[in-house]
């Protein structure tokens, strides 16, 4: 087994709707990628026998 460690940029994600991305200093990867549009979703898929998905919500959206 192994960790896989995705990034907010890696070609996998794929973004629906309006996200735009941002230098962040102290996000992991120092960056993250952000919205505030209703309905926006983000989807990675991901095969393997277990996954885990850690994340501190106000990373992933972020309200102005």
């Amino acid at each position: 087994g192994g960790t896989l460690d995705v990034q907010d940029d890696d070609p996998g994600m794929v973004y629906s709707g309006e996200w735009l991305a941002d230098a962040s200093p102290n996000a992991h990867g120092s960056h993250e990628t952000w919205t505030n549009q209703s309905g926006a979703s983000v989807y990675y898929d991901f095969q393997g026998v277990s996954k885990l998905l850690i994340f501190p919500m106000l990373q992933v959206i972020r309200f102005r």
